[in-house]
């Protein structure tokens, strides 16, 4: 099944180079997007990971994390096993911002 073009639309914006644009607006709006879609966005994001770039998975990370949904969870968990060492690293960032580490 392709993309939803909500997916499509998300999948876009992750792709963006490493930039001030990427920090200072790409990635609220990413992040709006994934809250105005939902579930269903999370769901397909979830079976879309393998396919998307190491960028684009490193994006992803980076943008959640801002809750403990079980969805965001989820994706970030299977981020956290990435051979990519910068995937791995962001996934573990906001999974430590979701369960921080206790003195």
């Amino acid at each position: 099944m392709p993309p939803s073009e909500q997916t499509e639309e998300l999948l876009r914006l992750l792709a963006l180079p490493e930039s001030d644009y990427w920090y200072d607006i790409a990635c609220i709006d990413a992040r709006a997007r994934l809250e105005a879609c939902g579930e269903r966005l999370y769901t397909e994001l979830l079976t879309l990971i393998d396919g998307i770039s190491p960028l684009q998975q490193e994006h992803l990370a980076y943008i959640l994390g801002e809750s403990s949904a079980i969805a965001e969870v989820a994706i970030l968990e299977t981020l956290e096993k990435s051979p990519h060492s910068e995937v791995a690293f962001r996934a573990r960032e906001a999974l430590h911002g979701i369960y921080p580490r206790k003195a």
